[in-house]
């Protein structure tokens, strides 16, 4: 499986593994669907009462919604930088396109199973530019501890512009919730992965490799700070297509309620353990919707309709991405069979 292939994936290394060994990725993964799927299940016996204005999802503007549809490419299209970016520090050189595909493989993995994303690019990585595992795990941890601390400062501010400038209730619960994700990612930055010598597993290398990646990111500030500005660029963008989302609705929102909601939408997003954060996702949006001004009926609107922008980019994108990466495979196979020839 495609999934399995990144430490902590389900993934197993070894095709000569034990049969047991082989069932436990499966048992993983059907654990992961159960949950997900009860999850999902509870979110809707709760929020069914504000289902209510699903209907006006049939009278969106297709011109607005074109638009989100923009705000998804350019959002792909920056984490896609980010990642070409972080791969140069570990001595890989990969082309902008490549990395555009990985980011949309990563969103159309995550759709079918939570987490998957991960396993599937560090595969890809792997098997088309010869990234160690190791090194994508740097990235990723990098990346997610980015984008918690970032997603926590803007939240944080957001939350405080809010309350000041507009109507909207300073909400406490909210602002602990993100003060906890900034301090967790800045003390998660500190933790050293230099274990014991005495400590030779498989488990224990991928550790010192991926404590070797980390440091040399570390050493690369100027590059590192260029990361961090397109990351930050990109939670704004979030809340633009959610505006956007209201607009096509026909709801006049003010923006600091909404870039609140979609800064705990991403906060929701981050933590959940269902595929892409489906329904988690939908429901912080919801709670938001004293900050935002509106009923939770219709900012449950807005979040569906914003997540179904998402899914048909990622869906049509992924697709494309997976059939030029495999057509190119074919025609580099092809070449070196002639070549031999």
């Amino acid at each position: 499986m495609v999934f399995a292939a990144f430490p902590g994936s389900d993934v197993s290394e070894s095709a000569s593994e034990s049969p047991q060994a082989e069932s436990r990725p499966r048992l993983g993964r059907w654990a992961r669907l159960t949950i997900s799927a009860a999850v999902l299940a509870l979110f809707l016996f709760l929020g069914h009462r504000h289902l209510g204005e699903l209907h006006r999802l049939a009278e969106a503007s297709l011109p607005i919604v074109a638009l989100m549809f923009g705000c998804v490419a350019l959002g792909r299209v920056g984490q896609g930088r980010t990642i070409q970016l972080l791969l140069l520090p570990l001595g890989h050189a990969m082309r902008f396109r490549d990395g555009f595909f990985i980011s949309n493989l990563t969103g159309l993995s995550n759709l079918l199973l939570p987490r998957a994303g991960v396993g599937t690019a560090a595969l890809y990585l792997n098997r088309r530019h010869e990234v160690p595992f190791s090194d994508y795990g740097s990235i990723t941890v990098f990346l997610a501890l980015l984008d918690a601390v970032a997603t926590g400062l803007v939240g944080l501010l957001s939350l405080a512009l809010a309350a000041a400038l507009t109507a909207a209730p300073f909400d406490l619960r909210i602002a602990l919730a993100f003060a906890g994700v900034v301090l967790g990612g800045v003390a998660a930055t500190q933790i050293r992965m230099d274990l014991p010598a005495r400590f030779d597993g498989r488990i224990a290398r991928f550790l010192r490799s991926l404590g070797t990646g980390w440091k040399k990111l570390k050493v690369h500030g100027s590059a590192m700070a260029r990361i961090a500005a397109i990351r930050l660029l990109l939670l704004p963008l979030t809340a633009v297509r959610l505006q956007l989302a209201f607009i096509a609705l026909g709801v006049d929102v003010p923006f600091l309620g909404v870039l609140l909601a979609a800064m705990l939408g991403t906060l929701a997003q981050i933590s959940s353990i269902t595929p892409a954060g489906i329904g988690i996702r939908e429901a912080a949006v919801a709670y938001a919707a004293s900050a935002i001004g509106c009923t939770p009926a219709t900012a449950l609107a807005a979040a569906v309709l914003d997540r179904l922008v998402t899914t048909v980019f990622l869906i049509v994108a992924g697709q494309i991405g997976l059939w030029r990466s495999m057509a190119g495979g074919l025609m580099r196979e092809e070449g070196n069979d002639s070549a031999r020839r």
